[in-house]
């Protein structure tokens, strides 16, 4: 876990995966065969599933609305970098003992997210997009706030 001593790896990771889900989120925002892939059709008024929350999620993605968060991802990245420059100190072990438990907590989080990304396919198949932007959208945020935390809250 020598790598975990420096900073800068957590920015360039942190910063390569959130660039490249803004760019992703930008890309396919109103992108034709993106919505197209889409579960929920709002001109026909109906999907294959009766659930408000994931047609509305549907809408959400197909009016184009999932670049700002994208935006967001990217602003989150470089605010971690900045308060990542500013302490240019290696990390000591307690400050890479939260950083293990955090990479703990995002596996795990993973290990929930799949499985139940799986049921949600086998439920309706037909909404595979949306379920897989959810599942992105959650686990990267959750990490970018976890890093996020930690770098203010660290003395």
């Amino acid at each position: 876990m020598k790598l975990l001593r420096k900073p800068i790896l957590n920015v360039v990771v942190v910063f390569m995966i959130s660039t490249f889900y803004g760019l992703v989120f930008h890309v396919t925002a109103m992108n034709p065969e993106f919505t197209g892939m889409l579960g929920y059709d709002p001109a026909r008024g109906k999907g294959t599933l009766t659930s408000p929350f994931w047609n509305g999620w549907s809408v959400f993605l197909r009016e184009g609305h999932h670049r700002f968060i994208g935006y967001v991802f990217l602003v989150l990245a470089v605010m971690i970098a900045i308060l990542s420059v500013i302490r240019r100190r290696e990390y000591d072990e307690y400050q890479i003992g939260y950083l293990e438990k955090g990479l703990i907590v995002s596996g795990f989080c993973m290990l929930f997210l799949i499985p139940l990304w799986f049921l949600l396919i086998l439920g309706d198949p037909c909404y595979i997009v949306e379920y897989a932007m959810l599942v992105v959208v959650v686990h990267w945020t959750v990490l970018l706030f976890a890093d996020l935390v930690f770098l203010l809250t660290r003395g």
